[in-house]
């Protein structure tokens, strides 16, 4: 049955979007800052503070290339709750062809700080992971759109994977975790309020 005590919902088409906040750009053998003003041409980004459709986590995707990537920080800034964060990922390796995932929840992200790669041979792009609950809050249902596996993490390290038979898609599942996991493998629609 359709929830019909939520506030609002929103629906993602898919949870992992590898290209949400930036679409791919050529590496550069010297840092390089992209901000939210200047740079993020992402479908998830709202508008040019950086602002996120929903609250999500960020990931970095190299393109395979040998030898192309630096493995110092990268440096996410943003808002969570009205307050600064930031997150420092790293790649595990410099040849690419990897994502890399934060695990730090963002309402907005102003700026995503690489430092100087090897060569210009290589891509990235910037983008966001899971879908998380409004700080302090959980997700009141979670809606498939599709015959999969929806899974949920609940906080502390939990998660659970729940089955969703073609018979169950387009109802709401009442559940009440902080967020839907990237792998999630179906289009969601999540429940607020």
């Amino acid at each position: 049955m359709k929830n019909t005590g939520a506030t609002r919902t929103k629906s993602f088409a898919v949870v992992d979007d590898v290209n949400g906040i930036l679409t791919s750009q050529v590496t550069i053998a010297a840092p390089t800052t992209y901000t939210a003003a200047a740079n993020f041409d992402g479908a998830e980004v709202v508008d040019t503070s950086g602002l996120l459709t929903l609250s999500r986590s960020v990931t970095i995707t190299l393109s395979s290339n040998v030898g192309s990537y630096s493995t110092d920080d990268i440096t996410v800034t943003g808002e969570r709750n009205g307050a600064t964060v930031t997150e420092v990922l790293n790649a595990p390796g410099a040849d690419g062809g990897v994502t890399i995932r934060g695990a730090q929840a963002f309402d907005l992200v102003t700026s995503v700080a690489l430092p100087a790669m090897v060569d210009t041979g290589g891509a990235i792009e910037i983008g966001v992971g899971d879908i998380c609950a409004v700080s302090g809050d959980r997700f009141s249902g979670v809606e498939p759109a599709a015959a999969g596996n929806l899974v949920l993490g609940y906080g502390g390290g939990h998660t659970d994977t729940i089955p969703v038979p073609a018979a169950a898609i387009g109802f709401e599942k009442r559940v009440a975790p902080l967020r839907v996991k990237a792998t999630t493998a179906i289009g969601v629609t999540v429940y607020l309020g």
